[in-house]
């Protein structure tokens, strides 16, 4: 993985992808796995609109990297077909106690290919290495298996199950939280060096 950072610019190169901010070609591409219905069991809000989707592309080019407790999007582009097969976040929690948070979403069709682990690794990177981060946690719907499945293979531990914690489309939700430590994390990329 290669890293390139210029004032607000980010690069992340992975074997097969490019973490990157949003250009506004980006819509396209945006609109069409974020209104795709298998996304939709696991989010509480409605798909964007195209003037929702492109203010929200517009906000996270401006972003600033490490802006506390804002999630910062970046692009996952595909090498290979140069699109957009979904993005990563990232969000500052806590900067006096070097805390935060992981998120991701892609386009079903291009998932269980190994994407959302190359991607959430190379985030991760990130956080214990630019954001100098001591602690980064994940969280997900107990029903979202694939996204349980992708923080156990990040190396990360389950630390919580909160019962019925966010409430969206007339029921009650339950979610997991997984986290991994710095320490934890710099020891298995050893592992695999």
């Amino acid at each position: 993985m290669t890293e390139k950072q210029t004032h607000n610019a980010i690069r992340i190169e992975t074997d097969r992808l490019i973490l990157r901010r949003f250009w506004k070609h980006d819509i396209e591409d945006f609109m069409e796995y974020d209104s795709h219905p298998d996304l939709a069991r696991f989010r509480s809000g409605d798909p964007y609109t195209e003037d929702q989707a492109r203010e929200c592309l517009a906000t996270q080019r401006d972003l600033i990297l490490g802006t506390e407790r804002v999630w910062l999007s970046l692009a996952v582009e595909l090498k290979a077909e140069g699109k957009m097969i979904g993005l990563v976040s990232i969000k500052v929690l806590n900067k006096l106690h070097h805390q935060g948070e992981i998120g991701w979403t892609f386009h079903p069709s291009y998932q269980r290919q190994g994407f959302a682990t190359e991607a959430s690794r190379a985030i991760l990177q990130l956080g214990f290495g630019i954001l100098d981060l001591h602690r980064i946690t994940a969280r997900c719907d107990v029903l979202n298996t694939r996204s349980l499945r992708l923080m156990e293979r990040l190396g990360m531990r389950g630390e919580a199950l909160f019962r019925e914690i966010v409430f969206f489309k007339g029921v009650w939700h339950d979610q997991y939280t997984y986290a991994i430590l710095k320490e934890e994390w710099e020891k298995q990329e050893d592992v695999s060096s």
